[in-house]
């Protein structure tokens, strides 16, 4: 028995007498979804606790990523402070402090990965004074 691959013109037509027949549809749909990941969300303030003090030369000053992830967590944390040196990457906490040397402006940059491997980053700059 051979039926036709196209309903609007089919190539045969099979014709049988008058009878009981059954009649066996074989159909498979394989559908794949793939899920969308949304990036994490690298937000971060400087000295949450006293937020208008000055940045001044030789303080320390404390950087928090208070940044989200969506469906997921943020497990890496890589801060570069715009000096000479590269990043200080932090594993497992949100937080750390840093030291400028000299006065200037200086660019911050948060880089934050989640756990799905996705990285985003933000920048800020921030201007480091000498103690008048």
């Amino acid at each position: 028995m051979q039926f036709a691959d196209k309903v609007e013109k089919p190539s045969k037509i099979l014709t049988m007498g008058i009878g009981i027949y059954f009649i066996i549809f074989a159909f498979c749909w394989v559908l794949f979804t793939t899920p969308l990941l949304a990036p994490p969300v690298p937000e971060f303030v400087i000295n949450p606790d006293s937020p208008e003090e000055p940045l001044v030369v030789g303080e320390a000053i404390t950087f928090l990523s208070v940044g989200e992830d969506p469906d997921g967590e943020i497990v890496t944390w890589a801060w570069h402070f715009g000096e000479e040196g590269g990043s200080t990457i932090k594993e497992e906490d949100p937080e750390i402090t840093h030291t400028y040397n000299a006065a200037g402006n200086y660019t911050v940059k948060l880089t934050v990965v989640d756990d799905h491997g996705i990285s985003m980053s933000n920048t800020t700059t921030i201007t480091i004074k000498t103690v008048s």
